[in-house]
């Protein structure tokens, strides 16, 4: 009954040959019969041609997309195109589980026959129609011949393109681009290909021992004539197809740091195909995963007499992959790390069952039909979700969303404190979404998608800000993608962007920071245009240092233009038991920086936060805690310096902190100049005097050397922000805990008072009318709350 031809002696549905595998020359197999092709001619050659010119849409579309500019591609189109080849795969590696050693019974049989055109399989066009009396052997170099004539289909279509000034800009008419589509396409059909290329070598065994051709039983292999030249055609298709793109993948994938230094854009753009799916140092898993497409198309032939070894073997493979991509990471977005992985362990589930297959007898436990329709739902299932996926995220770029209202570019090494205290400027006020890299360090390689998500882009002006690569690659992206720039000079620094300035940038630019352009796919000449568009753009000055909210609302709404809206400060309710007093030196840019940041953070916290300033009074410091800012500088500040003597006087509690400097204390001969006098000039105690009333060198003496003697607490705001937030509630915490500590001091004090009147009338007798010793009494007085 399962007999493919029928009856002994007989071939059913008029199928011919000593196989019962080829129908009658003028006819076609309709899946039940052969049927005379009659009309079936014309309709085989409009099928053809609408196949041809689907092809031809398809090329078209891959080959502009895939060689859009990197600097102006999109995360959500680049992830729904990456899904979509891999649901080709999904596809492809289903077609070969149809190649292995076993009879295909309903509904796997269905499903196979309808994916055979993926496999090349001329029949689904009905090719017997068009050319009669066609063989195998010249169905297998039409075959064979299809990847060349993709290939003049793209450069047609490119030439196309090129010739209508309209779509000149999307032509992609170049070597390299040419060469990256069609390694692209090689990449996402390299199973079809592959199974192709080994066609000649894809034998089963028949029960009397005899081994013939898969795709056509009439041929036997290893005997006769028929066979030797397919095996020729495939061992050539082997070194032309599967071999050269395995070994130059291999190739470029272990050089590609070498030749992206060497030859920069020209080369990336080439092989684009390979670097775009993975992150950029994970190049060598794009060979990985070609090698393992390789592997799963040879599993059936080098097992072809064992079903239960093909399993076991394809259930290795991808398992093997499975470890390494988990253990790597490699594709360029997370999401596609955790598709893969669902794709391949739903592989592994699905081969589970085709073992099931090969281990079922007729009569047994499991019917073999209900373990087939359970393959069939389980694909169906993988290809729905990866689908899904793909169109759920080609919508979202349609919808084209703004992640950021501004995206912060500095240089970490010179602008990572004003960069953190730019974005909590904007941050703030509640309905502004900053972006800043430091916070975003899982993959720097998506920068550039944030760049193009964002309404602005706000370049930190430092004198090396445009020599570093990374922040060269999102003004890049910025400029390619109209994203509107803003450059901002922070406090007093200036930096005189003339032309002989930027070729000096751009002649600064090393070999490894070519690398990271050449792997975005950004040449000298669009360098070049987008530095001399930053050049023209008008300069914003960033009053960072300055302790007025005007000064600061002034250049945040210059920032944001036309959403300076909204930046609209709300009021917080603070605890009016909760006073801190930040002091730090007040002409130190970075010290003022780490002050604001530090005010904000206990502003967020419902502190009564004053920091000092030339304005602050004598009063002020009546009540809580002080947070000092320990600086080189501070002890040469005249404000830093009264503040510390008004806290002293205050008796207020203190506690140190270390801001982007190490701990250093002056010299002892320093310490004596202070008390002598020698350190500050007259106009320097004028503005003392006006914060407190007592300012002799005695006094300012006495109230610097406690800050020496304080264990400081680190304050990173240039850090992360969980990292800084972290530290913060360090500082807050013992902040608290001193404040509480000053409110008892009053209370002992009140204690202690009581006690002596007490003593004092009672004559020092005890309640029991014992004398109570005078020492003792003194002991009692003297204890510590």
């Amino acid at each position: 009954q399962n007999c493919p031809g029928g009856f002994p002696g007989s071939c059913k549905g008029g199928l011919v040959g000593e196989t019962c595998t080829a129908c009658p020359s003028g006819s076609f197999w309709n899946s039940e019969q052969c049927e005379p092709c009659g009309d079936r001619s014309s309709i085989a050659v409009g099928l053809l041609f609408s196949s041809g010119v689907l092809c031809l849409i398809v090329v078209t579309g891959l080959h502009i997309t895939i060689n859009w500019p990197f600097a102006k591609a999109a995360k959500e189109l680049m992830m729904a195109s990456l899904f979509i080849s891999m649901a080709i795969t999904v596809v492809l590696a289903f077609g070969v589980y149809g190649t292995l050693s076993a009879v295909w019974v309903p509904p796997l049989s269905d499903l196979f026959t309808a994916f055979a055109f993926l496999s090349l399989d001329l029949e689904a066009v009905n090719i017997s129609c068009i050319i009669e009396g066609t063989n195998f052997s010249t169905k297998y170099v039409i075959k064979l011949l299809m990847y060349p004539l993709v290939s003049l289909l793209l450069v047609l279509s490119a030439s196309c393109l090129h010739s209508i000034p309209q779509t000149r800009p999307f032509s992609h008419l170049n070597l390299p681009s040419l060469q990256n589509t069609l390694g692209f396409l090689m990449s996402a059909f390299f199973v079809s290909v592959s199974l192709v290329s080994l066609e000649g070598f894809r034998c089963w065994e028949n029960p009397n021992g005899k081994m013939t051709l898969l795709k056509d039983t009439s041929i036997l292999c290893w005997e006769g004539e028929e066979h030797l030249p397919l095996v020729l055609l495939s061992l050539l298709a082997l070194a032309v197809y599967p071999a050269a793109f395995l070994s130059l993948t291999f190739f470029v994938a272990w050089n590609y740091a070498k030749f992206s230094s060497k030859y920069k854009a020209s080369f990336t753009v080439r092989f684009r195909f390979l670097s775009n799916r993975m992150r950029p140092d994970c190049i060598f898993m794009s060979f990985g995963f070609n090698l393992r497409n390789f592997i799963i198309s040879l599993v059936p032939v080098v097992a072809s007499t064992n079903y239960g070894v093909q399993v076991g073997l394809l259930m290795t493979s991808f398992l093997i992959w499975l470890l390494a991509q988990m253990s790597t990471r490699c594709w360029r977005f997370e999401l596609l790390n955790v598709g893969d992985s669902a794709i391949t362990a739903a592989q592994v589930l699905l081969l589970f069952f085709f073992a099931l297959l090969g281990a079922q007898s007729p009569g047994g436990a499991v019917d073999i039909s209900t373990v087939g329709w359970c393959i069939v739902l389980m694909f169906i299932t993988i290809m729905t979700a990866t689908t899904v996926t793909a169109a759920y995220r080609a919508i979202k770029y349609l919808l084209k969303t703004v992640r950021y209202d501004i995206f912060i570019t500095h240089h970490k090494g010179a602008a990572d404190l004003y960069a953190r205290q730019l974005k909590t400027v904007f941050q703030v006020p509640g309905r502004i979404s900053p972006f800043l890299d430091v916070d975003e360090l899982e993959n720097l390689d998506n920068l550039m998608f944030a760049v193009k998500a964002s309404k602005r882009l706000l370049i930190v002006l430092t004198k090396d800000v445009l020599r570093r690569h990374w922040c060269a690659v999102e003004i890049v992206s910025a400029f390619m993608n109209k994203v509107p720039l803003v450059v901002g000079q922070v406090n007093s620094i200036t930096v005189e962007i003339t032309q002989d300035y930027l070729e000096d940038v751009i002649g600064s630019f090393t070999d490894s920071d070519w690398i990271v352009f050449s792997k975005q796919c950004i040449g000298i000449e669009t360098l070049r245009m987008a530095y001399e568009h930053v050049a023209a753009v008008p300069q914003v000055v960033l009053k960072l240092n300055s302790a007025d909210p005007l000064d600061v609302e002034c250049f945040a709404k210059q920032v944001l233009g036309s959403d300076s809206y909204k930046y609209q400060k709300t009021a917080r309710a603070l605890d009016p038991e909760k006073v801190v007093h930040i002091v730090f030196h007040t002409e130190d840019d970075l010290q003022c920086s780490g002050a604001f940041m530090l005010a904000t953070l206990f502003r967020e916290a419902r502190w009564d936060v004053r920091p000092g300033s030339a304005s602050s009074q004598f009063s002020e410091y009546s009540q809580g805690v002080a947070v000092v800012l320990m600086s080189q500088g501070l002890p040469s500040n005249p404000i830093a310096m009264a503040c510390l003597a008004a806290i002293r006087q205050n008796g207020l509690r203190m506690i140190t902190v270390l801001c982007k400097q190490e701990f250093w204390k002056p010299e002892a001969a320093w310490f004596e100049s202070l008390r002598g006098g020698k350190v500050f000039g007259e106009n320097e105690m004028q503005v003392m005097r006006h914060i407190t009333p007592i300012v002799t060198g005695d006094e300012l003496l006495a109230a610097l050397s406690p800050a020496y003697k304080i264990l400081a607490w680190h304050f990173g705001p240039e850090q992360t922000e969980q990292i800084m937030r972290q530290e913060f509630c360090i500082i807050e915490r013992r902040a608290a805990l001193e404040l509480v500590k000053e409110r008892q001091v009053p209370v002992a004090e009140e204690l202690t008072s009581v006690i002596e009147e007490t003593m004092v009338q009672h004559k020092h007798v005890g309640c029991c009318g014992n004398n109570i010793p005078s020492s003792d009494t003194e002991a009692l007085v003297s204890v510590e709350f």
